[in-house]
C-alpha cells in the first residue's frame, strides 16, 4: 500500500503525439523507484511504463485495504 501511495496520478499530453490529447497516467521515474520492472527505456531514450506490469501491485494494495477495512469493522 505504501508503494501505491507513493505514486501520483496525472494527466498529460504526449509531446510527440499531441493528437492524443490529454491522457491519464503515472510518471515513469516515480514508478521506477517502487516497481522498476514496470519501467522501460524507449528507442528515443525516454522512460515509459508497462501498465500491465503494475496490476499485481495494485491488487495487493486493494487486498491490504480490504484487510484494514475488515479489521475496523470487527470482521
Amino acid at each position: 500500500l505504501d508503494k501505491v501511495c507513493s505514486l501520483g496520478g496525472y494527466t498529460f499530453n504526449y509531446i510527440d503525439a499531441p493528437e492524443k490529447g490529454r491522457v491519464p497516467g503515472v510518471i515513469a521515474q516515480e514508478v521506477q523507484k517502487v516497481l522498476p520492472e514496470a519501467v522501460y527505456e524507449t528507442q528515443q531514450g525516454t522512460l515509459a511504463v508497462r501498465y500491465d506490469n503494475t496490476i499485481a501491485l495494485l491488487l495487493e494494495a486493494i487486498k491490504e485495504l480490504k484487510q484494514q477495512v475488515d479489521e475496523l469493522k470487527g470482521n
